[in-house]
Formats: C-alpha cells, sequence, structure tokens
C-alpha cells in the first residue's frame, strides 16, 4: 500500500495501537502475474479444476462450471459468426440485455470470449436513453435472452447502424462447445459501463481485462476468497457493484447466488440461511433491512454459521450499523466497508469486527488496497493535514481506460500527478478527511453529484431534463436526507406562465429520457429560484428548506376499521412516524421504493394479503390503500390466506421501473408502472 507523506506518518501512528483486521481462513492466494491474461482465461482454468461443481445457482437455471463454460462458448462462436473483426484493430462491442438470472453470466463470458468488449443494458430504463447508449458506443451485436428479445428488437428498429440480435434462448444446436483458439490481448477492453452525466447524457467508462483481472486479484486476497465461497449478488450486472461479486465467484471457483428483490426483504434471512451464503455484499439501505427482519426474531439471531463476510458500500456506513452488527451477526463474521467510484471500482476498504469501536457518526471508508495509492489534495494540490479535508485521488496502473467518446472528459477526470508530474491519476470529486490512523473517512462531494439508494447521479442531467419540460422556465434539483439518513431528491422550477405544472405531466415527460430514480419524490413551484451573492442559484438554501412547511396541509383523520389501523402500525415502523392519518401520502411521509417493497412484505405478513406493488403507487394514501387491500379479501382479516398476486400489468412499452428495483431485478414486470403514477410517488 503506498499513501502520501503525511498519510504514511499517520498510518505509523496509528497502527502502533492498533491491529489490522482481515479474514483468517486459508485460501488460495490470487497472484499477481495472474491478471497478465484476459479474464475468460482466468475463468475457463476453474472450469478444468471444477468442471461440475455449481457457478451460479437459481431458482429458476443453474449451471456448473462446464455448463456455463459451454454455453458461453456456444455464444462466443455466435457473435463472431455476426460481427465484422476489422483490420485495423477497432474493438467491436457487444450490447447485453439479460434478466437477473444465470444466463447472464453467460452472456458476459461469451461477449468476452468472442473478443469484444460487453454494453450492459438495464431493460427498466427509459427506452430512449437505451437508445442512447447504444447509439454512443456504437454496438455491432445485442445479446438477449427469451421474453426480451422483442424488446431487443424495439430498441434497434431505426438505429443508424446495422445491429444485429442473438437470442441466447434459440442458438444453433450445431454450434462448437469447445474453448475459442482466440488469442485476447489484456489490455483489450473487457466492458463500458455508463454512469450519470453532468451534461445530460450517461457517460460510458471503459475498462480493459487486465484492470478487471486486478481488482478481482485485491478482491479475493483482502476477503480470502475460495471455491467454497457463496456470494449473494444483489446489483444488476449494469452496476461496477455486480462486477466484484460476479468475477469474485466465478474467477475462484466459487458460486454465485443472484437474489431478486421482489421475494421481499423479509425472505433474506431465510435465504442467506437456506442457501449458506458465505459473503454478503449490498448497499447500507438494504442491509439495514436485513437486520430490521433478523431484529424481529430473536431465536434467529447470531444463527448464520456460513456467514463469514458482510461488505457494504455505495453510501455511509453510520455508527448504528456498526453496532448493529455486532448485536446481531455471528462473532466469527467480519463487516467491511469500502469506496471505489466506476473509474477505479475498489480503491478503500476497512474491515471491522465484534471489538470495533467507533469513535466518530460514520465509519471510515478504509486504507487504499494494494497497488493503489491515495492522496488527500486540497484546492492548491497541497496534501491536507491529518483532520484536513481534501479531494480524493486515486493514483494506479489500473484505472480506467477513460470514457467512451469523450476525450475532453477523460483529460479533466483522469490526469499526471501533480505532486510528482508521473503516474495517472483519477480525480475523484468526492472530499476524504485523514484520521490519525492514516485511515480515510469520506466528507462528501465537490460537486453537485449525489447518492441515492447507492445510485450515483448528477444533478445537473436532471436538471437538463426538467429544463425540456413543457412550461418549465428553470429548475433545481437537490438531495435531501430523511429521518433515517436516506437521500431523497426534491425539485424546485419556476413556471413560464407562472403557475405550477400538473405533475403528472411532468413525470411521464421526465420518464422518457431519464430513470425512475432520478426522478424527483417531490415537486415544488416557486415564484423564484434563491441566488446567492454572486448571482448563481443558493443550492445550500433550497437542500435546507423544510418540505413539509411547503405542503398543503390536511385535516387529520384518524384511522378506523382494523384494516386502516394495521396499515397504519405498519406505516408508522416503515417511516419512523409517531402517526398516521387516512390522508396522508407514503411517500410524502418519506417513503421510497425500497420502503415500499418491505410494506408490501409487512401487509404480506401481517394481513396474509399479497398486495400487488404496483398498487402501492396508484394508492399511495392510507385511506387509498386499505380501500385495495379490502378489495383483495374475502374472508376477515383473522381467516385470511395468502392469494396469488394479480397480472394487472401486462408488459407494454409504456411500463416503468420503480426507483431502485431496477438495479435488483431489471426485468420483473411485477415492479413495473404505468406512466401516470401519482404525483409525489418517486416512481
Amino acid at each position: 500500500m503506498k499513501i502520501g507523506n503525511i498519510m504514511k506518518a499517520a498510518a505509523r501512528e496509528g497502527l502502533r495501537a492498533c491491529t489490522r483486521i482481515a479474514p483468517d481462513n486459508m485460501f488460495e492466494p490470487f497472484l499477481e502475474r495472474d491478471i497478465q491474461q484476459p479474464v475468460h482465461r482466468r475463468f475457463e482454468s476453474m472450469v478444468r479444476r471444477n468442471p461440475d461443481k455449481l457457478a451460479v445457482a437459481c431458482e429458476e437455471i443453474s449451471y456448473t462450471y462446464d455448463e456455463l463454460n459451454r454455453m458461453s462458448n456456444r455464444l462466443a462462436y455466435a457473435i463472431r459468426n455476426q460481427t465484422t473483426f476489422h483490420e485495423d484493430m477497432t474493438q467491436p462491442l457487444s450490447a447485453l440485455l439479460f434478466p437477473h438470472s444465470a444466463e447472464m453470466a453467460a452472456g458476459i463470458l461469451g461477449t468476452l470470449k468472442a473478443g469484444t468488449a460487453y454494453v450492459p443494458l438495464d431493460a427498466s430504463y427509459p427506452e430512449g436513453r437505451l437508445r442512447a447508449i447504444l447509439e454512443d458506443a456504437c454496438v455491432d451485436v445485442l445479446v438477449t435472452v427469451g421474453a426480451l428479445y422483442r424488446y431487443a428488437e424495439a430498441l434497434t428498429a431505426g438505429s443508424k447502424r446495422r445491429i444485429s440480435i442473438i437470442d441466447m434462448s434459440s442458438l444453433d444446436p450445431n454450434l462448437p462447445e469447445e474453448n475459442l483458439p482466440l488469442e485476447v490481448d489484456p489490455e483489450k477492453w473487457a466492458y463500458i459501463l455508463y454512469t450519470s452525466g453532468s451534461t445530460g447524457r450517461p457517460k460510458g467508462v471503459v475498462q480493459n481485462h487486465r484492470n478487471v483481472l486486478h481488482h478481482c486479484r485485491v478482491y479475493t486476497n483482502a476477503l480470502h476468497i475460495h471455491g467454497h465461497d457463496r456470494l449473494s449478488l444483489f446489483s444488476s450486472y449494469g452496476f461496477d457493484a455486480a462486477k466484484m461479486d460476479i468475477y469474485g465467484a466465478l474467477l475462484n471457483g466459487a458460486t454465485l447466488y443472484p437474489f431478486e428483490i421482489k421475494s421481499g426483504l423479509y425472505q433474506l434471512p431465510q435465504w442467506l440461511k437456506k442457501e449458506e451464503i458465505t459473503i454478503y455484499h449490498s448497499i447500507p439501505t438494504v442491509y439495514r433491512y436485513f437486520l430490521d427482519e433478523l431484529e424481529k426474531d430473536p431465536e434467529g439471531q447470531s444463527s448464520f454459521p456460513s456467514l463469514r463476510l458482510v461488505v457494504l458500500g455505495g453510501e455511509a456506513v453510520l455508527r448504528r450499523d456498526v453496532e448493529r452488527y455486532q448485536r446481531l451477526l455471528p462473532d466469527h463474521c467480519l463487516l467491511v466497508n469500502g469506496l471505489g467510484p466506476t473509474e477505479s471500482t475498489l480503491t478503500l476498504q476497512y474491515f471491522m469486527n465484534k471489538e470495533t469501536t467507533l469513535r466518530r457518526e460514520a465509519a471510515p471508508v478504509g486504507f487504499a488496497v494494494d497497488k493503489t495509492e491515495v492522496l488527500l489534495l486540497d484546492d492548491h494540490d497541497r496534501e491536507a493535514p491529518v483532520y484536513g479535508s481534501g479531494e480524493i485521488v486515486y493514483k494506479s496502473d489500473h484505472l480506467a481506460v477513460g470514457y467512451l467518446n469523450n476525450p475532453e472528459r477523460t483529460h479533466e477526470a483522469f490526469t499526471v500527478d501533480p505532486l510528482t508530474g508521473e503516474g495517472r491519476v483519477y480525480r475523484s470529486g468526492d472530499l476524504g478527511r485523514l484520521l490519525p490512523d492514516g485511515n480515510i473517512e469520506y466528507a462528501g462531494r465537490l460537486d453537485s453529484q449525489v447518492k441515492v439508494s447507492g445510485f450515483r447521479i448528477e444533478l445537473p442531467e436532471i436538471e437538463g431534463m426538467m429544463d425540456r419540460c413543457a412550461g418549465i422556465g428553470k429548475s433545481v434539483v437537490v438531495a435531501q436526507q430523511d429521518s433515517v439518513g436516506d437521500n431523497q431528491l426534491i425539485a424546485y422550477y419556476t413556471a413560464l406562465d407562472g403557475e405550477a405544472l400538473d405533475e403528472a405531466v411532468l413525470v411521464r415527460q421526465l420518464k422518457r429520457n431519464v430513470p425512475d430514480y432520478m426522478i424527483p419524490r417531490l415537486f415544488f413551484h416557486v415564484d423564484r429560484l434563491p441566488l446567492t451573492g454572486t448571482g448563481k442559484i443558493d443550492r445550500k438554501t433550497l437542500a435546507m428548506m423544510d418540505t413539509a412547511e411547503l405542503l398543503p396541509q390536511r385535516e387529520f383523520l384518524p384511522p378506523v376499521n382494523p384494516i386502516e389501523r394495521t396499515l397504519a402500525d405498519i406505516w408508522a415502523s416503515i417511516l419512523d412516524s409517531r402517526e398516521v392519518g387516512l390522508r396522508d401520502n407514503f411517500f410524502v411521509l418519506g417513503g421510497n421504493s425500497l420502503r415500499a417493497v418491505v410494506l408490501v412484505s409487512r401487509i404480506l405478513q401481517e394481513l396474509k394479503v399479497k398486495l400487488p406493488l404496483g398498487e402501492v403507487f396508484r394508492h399511495a394514501t392510507l385511506e387509498e390503500m386499505a380501500r385495495a387491500v379490502a378489495s383483495i379479501l374475502t374472508v376477515s382479516p383473522a381467516e385470511i390466506e395468502p392469494v396469488e398476486e394479480r397480472d394487472v400489468y401486462p408488459q407494454s412499452q409504456a411500463q416503468q421501473r420503480i426507483f431502485f428495483l431496477h438495479q435488483m431485478d431489471p426485468n420483473s414486470t411485477a415492479y413495473n408502472l404505468f406512466a401516470g403514477v401519482a404525483i409525489h410517488a418517486p416512481v
């Protein structure tokens, strides 16, 4: 681990008083020389060692290592047959459109084996956004499976370039199943992940094979991943967090276990026990709901004999999160916090055990990982002192290649080390604070980028899309923390005619161009936006405004019948609210998509009713929701049995995904909504 001079001194001082916490299990280290190959060669070595071992385990379909390899080889030959490989060595790109399933792993490996880089597509995104990604990436092939084939056809219709579509569920049975005799330089691109962009368009982060293997090596060696491990997969394959789970399992002979959040968070503890998961990885928000369910079952606490690591990232890990881990999870289990933007994947890690004591409100994001140097630089590119803040700057030979088709943004973010004038660094825009022991504490952002439920969002991208909406004069979007520390997006706007706009119409316009997790939860019309002394929009003032004072006041009507009272109690526990009335709106009180999932799960538990998730958004007030529940009931609450969820949302292009869930399960129709969603929902 390399660190700057000030950080070296801090680390020496701190390490005199503490011992670095790390897993102590035996494992086979991932050697540095093993990154000098393409990703799929490492996978093929695991196939030779573990042909009959389970590689990916899903309820619908599972693959052994040999089966996964043969399936991905057939796909690779199909891609080679459909793709033109140019003499100028231009690398073709393959888009992937897959559900949260075992086929997704075969799609990834097949594209890499074919010598192409892959661009994962999330089926929950608006069609316009996916078309923009396809256009920007100039893909040659789109690989999909089964029911998503028609959607793939719709996405490619009218494209300026010819895009071949391959349905992996109907490959030619005569395609070879042997490994391709194709040499792929580890410097070749492996994938392009699209993230939110400040210019109003998503930007593609390019990563090569050697870097992917480096980050997997670091993750493997830090967590001691071995062939008997079972890794959870919650995030969609289109997000950087999923890469550590997918490659951490498949490149070490372990087993990957995708979990669909639609199954209900209340089932997560049972699933972890049933599948004997050893490495759990999620954002802190999901982790908190997991512990909420665990806390309700005293007999089930500390009953995870297989669980040895809980890995968190994407949001702040708070002191109470650590204290609950120490109280609820087994003694042998370690808690890991980390930080790593898509541009550098894995850069900082902090390990905690049952004796760890935090003196500050949030857990540190940790020390720099192997082969990475972390600098904290002030406005004049000088190193920040102990307890001083500065921009977190990463220096490594394994930073992302850059941003696809965006040399200007690449040159801004990836520069020469300002301290030495040598080596390549990535300026993250994150602020960090140096602690005496050499740890780094996350301290916010330099710019308008925010995290919402683990998603990286550039607020100007949302504002740019809002400003294009009919009737909008100027808009500003800010992030406000709710009572449990989650960020919520709030939009303020001026109208061209001076009158407030129909928010349902505004939401529908936004949904054509941005993912649901980027749509604000609340919209407020203002006569004018506040300005600073220099004439700029005063974002800080807006972020600190009490939105409750701006909402229309409603008469409080207490719940009356048993269903209303039960729902009110459920709402109160989920939203940390003392009093819930019939006219209260779930989302105005602080609900979001993940809390809606929790709500549906609790209704199933306590009322024995499977309320379709879409009904939460369609009937967001307590009074309306109680009527929706009552309409499903055919007997008294004491006698009711679970009923099957009705298929009230037929698949159509008008449907949209609710915020957050698309990361977990991109293709489930159970979580789609019609475009005309309730106006205050975080749709």
